[in-house]
This record gives C-alpha cells, structure tokens and sequence, in this order.
C-alpha cells in the first residue's frame, strides 16, 4: 500500500464534503451544471480508496497487483455499491437534485458512472 493512503482518503473525504455542503449553501448544484459531477467523481474516489483501505487492512490481500481482476472487481463494486446507497439516501430524503431540462434518471445514471470512474481512478493509482 502506498505510503500515507490513509491521509489521501480523510483529505479526500474533508474536500467532498466541503465541495458538497458549499454546494446546497450556495445554489451551486443548480447553478453550475457540472458541479455535480465533480462531486460524484471525488466521492468515488474517495469509496473506491475506503473500499481498498479496508480489504487490505482484513488482510484478505496484501500485494493488489498480484490479483489485478480481484482487485479490480473490489474497487469497481466498492465504489458502485456506495453509489448506489447515497441515491438511495438521496431519494429517501428527497434531495433529488436535477439540473434544469435534465431527468431523474439520466442524473442518477451519470451520477453513479461518475462514482464508478472516480473508483476506477484508485484502481489505477494503487496498480501503478
């Protein structure tokens, strides 16, 4: 595991939260269109790392490259499945947030896509 990852992923976290909760403070979902993707895209960075940091601390696999398709599979999935739970959450509690002309699904879709890229982008830091 690169050295330090731990911080990677709480810098991560504090950004993504500070980026999101500026967002609802200042209308910034629904003024800049793209705002919302870079959320989603450091959220899932942030998953796809949490996912990785916690595997790899069970001790389940020590050397990621040995097994790049398992490891793969647990970052993709990782960052997929906490997607999916914060639309979950999103939808639950109504924050369902659509950028003008656009729909709920469409947003969803790229909302989760983002997260998956996001988790990918760890794939590709800790496999190089």
């Amino acid at each position: 595991m690169k050295k330090h990852s731990y911080i990677l992923i709480l810098c991560i976290l504090v950004v993504t939260a500070i980026l999101h909760l500026s967002a609802l403070k200042f209308y910034l979902y629904w003024d800049i269109w793209w705002f919302d993707i870079v959320v989603h895209f450091l959220g899932g960075i942030w998953a796809g790392a949490t996912v990785f940091w916690i595997y790899y601390f069970s001790g389940r696999f020590k050397n990621p490259v040995s097994s790049p398709l398992y490891f793969f599979m647990i970052i993709l999935f990782g960052s997929l499945l906490i997607g999916v739970i914060w639309e979950i959450f999103e939808y639950k509690i109504g924050a369902t947030f659509v950028v003008p002309g656009g729909d709920y699904i469409t947003d969803t879709v790229y909302d989760l896509a983002m997260d998956v890229v996001g988790g990918l982008s760890v794939y590709l830091y800790y496999r190089g």
